[in-house]
């Protein structure tokens, strides 16, 4: 065996190990930020939820945009203004509250109605989002729809904005599926 591939053998071998254990901190840490921003953010203000989370991911792992890439992300938002966007894997909502915010935001200054779409195949997850999104008062900007995106998708066809012209997607997903 040549020195790489036993390095990759290795490598497989920790990754294994450690996976399950990093998988039960991001879920511990899931409700852990949820706890912090219940505490920390202001009811009914994005922006204020939004810095809740990215001050508890700095001392905690979490699957989150963070500052900078969300950033990109709002800005794209506000100069596209989609209509309609649609995120797979909402896991705790931090995504969710911050773009759906900024989608609403630029809807409304451009007149027109918006809808952010979440699905989440967790249903701890899910409850978990739909407490974020309601703690960030973005209720009615924001369906979270729980189950498997194949067998959920079909429900985007009975809601009021035309989801024929979605405009964004959003992949959260866990890096084991790359």
């Amino acid at each position: 065996m040549t020195s790489v591939s036993m390095l990759d053998a290795v490598s497989a071998s920790a990754i294994k190990a450690i996976a399950p254990l990093l998988r039960g901190r991001i879920h511990s840490n899931s409700a852990g930020c949820f706890e912090f921003v219940k505490q920390y953010a202001t009811r009914n203000d994005p922006a204020s939820e939004i810095a809740a989370i990215d001050t508890f991911a700095t001392t905690n792992m979490l699957m989150n945009v963070g500052a900078a890439k969300g950033a990109i992300v709002d800005t794209e938002i506000h100069q596209k203004k989609p209509r309609v966007m649609v995120e797979i894997g909402a896991y705790t909502g931090c995504s969710t509250v911050r773009f759906a915010s900024a989608q609403r935001d630029a809807a409304q200054a451009s007149g027109v109605d918006s809808h952010y779409y979440s699905f989440e195949y967790s249903p701890e997850f899910a409850a978990r989002a739909r407490e974020m999104v309601s703690l960030a008062g973005l209720d009615n900007q924001v369906t979270i729809i729980e189950g498997a995106f194949s067998e959920q998708l079909h429900r985007l066809q009975s809601n009021p904005v035309d989801v024929r012209t979605c405009t964004s997607t959003y992949l959260v997903h866990d890096r084991e599926l790359n």
